[in-house]
């Protein structure tokens, strides 16, 4: 870990001593000092790196009216060696070309440009007349092509256009003025590029999704995930030498590199609105971020390695200031592997006097979902300012958007991980220091109530919590007092998959199938008949699959009105026992290991050509691999450590993953815990969810499951799950408000609680009030959590 991550970087302004800027003179080359962005008022947007090693970035100027915008060309020292400003309006892009013109988008004055060096305009979309006799409408991107036709994005039109410079349109994307979110319609896009294939990408922006399209208009790619990893106004979309593709989601505050089939490859987070990423000739990424007035270099492990501004030779440069109730530190931790390596840990912490108790805050410890590295942040809304929040990245996490990163090699939630997240129980306990030597006592401001820690696993994550309690519950048991699992697949044939949703390739866009050879429930192991398994290595996505109709092929066709592949032959919109069923895996290292019961039927039915296959795990190193990560083999040992244990399941209505009508994996979860003596709940009672969003009062559609009561029927999914209006952060939020004020102030479970103010609760008397019914108010879109 290099020292400059080991604390927060400042810009310092440095004086000029020389430099001038005239708009009316047009461009300028003089300067021995960096000019800033216009940082107080204005954005990068568009950023390139060019031949001469030279950084060419367009400052939009100030969000208001655009004034200010222009476009700069910096040295490696950030010295501003040639600028252009002469009545730019929120200019949004800048393209060198060839013959060292610059093509600008001078967004706000809904034109574009060309310029020479010495800034005179050779060319002008206001001087010509586009052939279909529309004109352009906030152009956000204009990109020369070998052919001398200029593509570009029309954001508010809808459409991605490539025009020749007498103005015939000779392709286009999108219908003119009319949004839409189908196979021949774009919504607010951004930043259409050119592949060397001839096709088209493009960030439908408003479409939250990245479309490749051919030239005949047909859609070749989409990405498009759901739940957590689902995009917020991506802006941004290069298709990279290896295949993948960068993809700047602008709205989640991140840049993303995306394998062919959907994988998220690498990420850097926490930006303030970035716009455009490129991926440099050596391999590190250069970010624009709009908001906070700056351009960043990072290299692939996340480091910052240069930026504009500050001045100076190559040197990381500032990180986003944490708000003033969030510390990152380091903890030591032997799951790294080495008695000096350290976990990244964050502690937000509710300010002096704004604690849910009167004697202080419960601690609840926040773990994403997936499988993959995710970092420091949380999902709990904004109004989850009474407790403390603690989050960590797992071993090998490089945690790019922060000034700390956890050592070690990351085990995909196995051993170490399950190490770390014992250790981070017990530094919010109070009973570990970090590497200052300082305790959670002595971060925070407000008094930390040891005995009352949670967790709180979404989707995938809510394995990690109950393993933690199975294998180091006599380490916790004086502090871990509850756990919540939000959808969580809790067994191996719920985490990869096995009966829905599939994954229509070649996106990450889910269809909501069902493998119609689920036989039925069961605890543990759900009956599946696998006799019809086959594998085709010629298959690029799903080389494993039931063979429907027994031809050793994965069959598909185009999905209606996209080019995604669909195993639904008929179109009837459900996967029939002669449809052929894709099953997806989990990553072991390099490897890939499917679900307990496929892997055993490989091996038992001979499905595999000749010798293992040696990219699959064995069903030996497969049955390690799940029993640590299947919540349904890890009950019983954690309820036997800590048989005070509570616990809360939380679903919606329709989950963010799983098909099956009757949520197996809830009934699982649930039957776990009470087949152990836990203490259960499905979903936090009404009042705590009015609690959470007071809009929700006097809705009748709540559920109101008492504690240890089991649906009547699992398939009535709308009697005991939350409704799919309420955002997740809500009912989680409430899940935790209700176990810590189970628990507050008790030593025993079932005793009732009096503090003053706070509600007097006891266990045995949690079942929830019935409300009145009424009006609900203010539906509200409902952004999905974590995927599995």
């Amino acid at each position: 870990m290099t020292a400059w991550r080991n604390r927060r970087f400042w810009a310092t302004a440095t004086a000029c001593l020389l430099f001038s800027l005239s708009v009316a003179a047009g461009p300028t080359a003089i300067g021995v000092c960096p000019v800033p962005l216009n940082v107080e008022s204005g954005a990068p947007h568009d950023v390139d790196r060019l031949a001469n090693g030279h950084t060419l970035i367009t400052d939009g100027g100030e969000a208001e009216g655009g004034a200010g915008s222009r476009i700069i060309e910096v040295d490696t020292a950030g010295i501003v060696v040639w600028a252009f400003s002469d009545g730019l309006e929120w200019a949004h892009s800048a393209d060198r070309l060839p013959n060292g013109n610059t093509l600008i988008s001078d967004t706000g004055n809904d034109r574009v440009l060309e310029i020479d060096p010495a800034g005179s305009v050779v060319w002008s979309s206001e001087d010509i007349t586009l052939s279909d006799g529309s004109s352009l409408s906030y152009p956000n991107d204009a990109h020369w092509i070998p052919n001398n036709h200029i593509l570009i994005t029309d954001r508010d039109n809808h459409r991605g256009l490539e025009i020749t410079r007498n103005g015939t349109v000779v392709w286009q994307f999108g219908e003119t003025g009319v949004a839409g979110s189908d196979a021949t319609h774009l919504t607010g896009p951004h930043n259409a590029d050119r592949l060397e294939s001839g096709h088209t990408i493009v960030a439908d922006s408003k479409n939250n999704r990245v479309i490749e399209v051919a030239p005949d208009g047909s859609i070749v790619w989409e990405y498009a995930p759901g739940g957590a990893e689902a995009l917020d106004w991506p802006r941004d979309a290069d298709r990279l030498a290896n295949g993948h593709t960068l993809i700047v989601d602008s709205s989640n505050n991140r840049v993303l590199e995306v394998a062919p089939g959907g994988q998220v490859v690498w990420r850097f987070g926490d930006l303030n609105l970035p716009y455009d990423a490129d991926r440099l000739a050596n391999g590190n990424t250069l970010i624009s971020r709009a908001a906070s007035g700056g351009v960043v270099e990072v290299d692939s492990a996340g480091n910052r390695v240069w930026g504009y501004p500050p001045a100076g030779e190559a040197v990381p440069v500032a990180l986003e200031p944490l708000p003033p109730n969030k510390t990152d530190v380091e903890l030591p931790s032997l799951s790294t592997g080495s008695d000096t390596g350290m976990l990244a840990v964050r502690v937000q912490s509710p300010s002096a006097g704004g604690t849910r108790y009167s004697d202080g805050a419960p601690v609840i410890i926040w773990v994403p979902g997936g499988f993959e590295l995710k970092g420091l942040e949380h999902k709990l809304p904004a109004n989850a300012d009474d407790v403390i929040i603690v989050t960590f990245g797992f071993p090998g996490d490089p945690v790019p958007n922060a000034a700390v990163s956890s050592d070690g090699v990351y085990d995909e939630r196995g051993e170490r991980s399950i190490e770390a997240l014992r250790d981070v129980i017990l530094y919010a306990a109070g009973e570990l220091a970090d590497s200052q030597g300082r305790t959670i006592d002595e971060l925070v401001s407000v008094d930390v109530l040891h005995g009352n820690v949670g967790l709180i696993g979404v989707s995938n994550g809510g394995n990690i919590i109950v393993a933690v309690a199975a294998l180091y519950g006599d380490e916790v048991s004086d502090h871990l007092k509850y756990l919540i699992q939000w959808e969580t697949p809790v067994s191996s044939q719920i985490a990869t998959r096995d009966f829905g949703r599939v994954w229509l390739k070649p996106s990450t866009m889910q269809g909501d199938y069902f493998n119609p050879r689920y036989a039925g429930y069961d605890p543990l192991v759900f009956p599946v008949d696998y006799s019809d398994l086959a594998y085709d290595p010629s298959q690029q996505y799903y080389p494993l699959f039931h063979d429907g109709n027994g031809d050793g092929l994965y069959n598909t066709v185009a999905d209606a009105g996209s080019s995604r592949s669909t195993p639904d032959l008929d179109g009837d919109g459900m996967l029939d026992i002669n449809e052929d069923f894709p099953l997806d895996g989990y990553p072991d290292g390099d490897l890939i290991v499917y679900s307990r019961p496929v892997m055993h039927a490989l091996a038992d039915n001979n499905v595999l050509p000749g010798a293992w296959i040696p990219a699959i795990v064995t069903p030996d190193r497969a049955d390690q691999y799940w029993d640590v990560r299947e919540s349904v083999r890890l009950y019983e040992q954690a309820l036997t450590s800590l048989p005070d244990l509570g616990g809360m399941i939380l679903c919606s209505q329709v989950d963010h993953v799983q098909s099956a009508p009757d949520k197996p994996h809830i009934r699982q979860a649930f039957g776990g815990w009470q087949e152990y003596g836990g203490q259960v709940q499905i979903n936090p009672s009404p009042s705590y969810l009015v609690e959470a969003d007071p809009s929700l009062e006097g809705r009748g559609d709540l559920p109101a499951n008492a504690p240890a009561a089991e649906p009547g029927d699992w398939a009535d999914t709308a009697s005991y799950s939350v409704p799919e209006d309420i955002p997740d952060g809500v009912y989680q939020l409430a899940a935790v408000w209700e176990m810590a004020d189970r628990f507050h102030g008790r030593a025993d479970s079932t005793e009732s609680v009096d503090d003053g103010d706070e509600p007097g609760l006891c266990l045995d008397s949690l079942a929830p009030m019935a409300l009145a019914v009424g009006a609900a108010a203010g539906v509200r879109a409902r952004r999905r959590e974590s995927g599995d």
